[in-house]
């Protein structure tokens, strides 16, 4: 993602706005060249102008976005089967979801990775999105950390993960531990600056304040 970084910031740079597509393949070629090992699924969201936003989802992390506490639109899981995930570099960037929506001040944004989204319900996460104007993009996120930790962690509880293990013909209870990522950001005028409880959408969803 740091690649990713990189080109978003650089054509930032020369007034230019790059989209999700766009800056995960110059990542993609620049962890390529540089021989970088491992794999992963990805998703970015970056502005492309004053009013659009541009998505892509590969693979099992998710993007969500709520206007005034409802679902606008969400990502859905992309696996080859039950529990392979489409991911890098075995799936080129084009593969993911991708989407351009139009979006407002106000519209909340939730980039979370498959620990996440094994172990918490939709509508749980909704719930806390609808929170952001009272406490906050960063303690929102944090909420949805801990309660997919909890989760992950409760052989009892039944998981999404579970949910979707039992429509595959698979038993499994419980939750599932995984990377937990949970990133919030709401959508504010030009003329904001964001601050530690509520930062900018393109610093959040993409985490360059880390």
């Amino acid at each position: 993602m740091r690649f990713a970084l990189e080109y978003v910031e650089r054509e930032a740079s020369r007034s230019k706005r790059a989209t999700a597509l766009a800056a995960l393949n110059y990542g993609y070629k620049k962890a390529n060249d540089a021989r970088q090992p491992g794999g992963c699924p990805a998703a970015l969201a970056t502005i492309v102008d004053n009013t659009h936003a541009s998505l892509l989802n590969l693979g099992d992390c998710g993007l969500v976005i709520v206007r005034q506490g409802k679902l606008l639109y969400r990502t859905e899981i992309q696996q080859h089967s039950f529990n392979c995930p489409y991911q890098l570099p075995d799936d080129p960037p084009s593969a993911g979801e991708q989407a351009k929506i139009e979006v407002r001040t106000g519209d909340v944004f939730l980039c979370v990775s498959d620990g996440v989204l094994d172990n918490v319900e939709l509508d749980r996460l909704l719930g806390h999105l609808g929170e952001v104007p009272a406490t906050g993009c960063r303690n929102v996120a944090e909420a949805i950390g801990q309660e997919a930790f909890r989760n992950g962690q409760d052989r009892r509880y039944f998981s999404p993960f579970a949910r979707h293990a039992e429509e595959a013909g698979y038993r499994y209870t419980g939750g599932k531990l995984d990377d937990i990522t949970a990133l919030v950001a709401q959508v504010t005028a030009d003329s904001e600056e964001g601050t530690a409880n509520s930062p900018p959408l393109i610093t959040m969803l993409l985490n360059l304040d880390k």
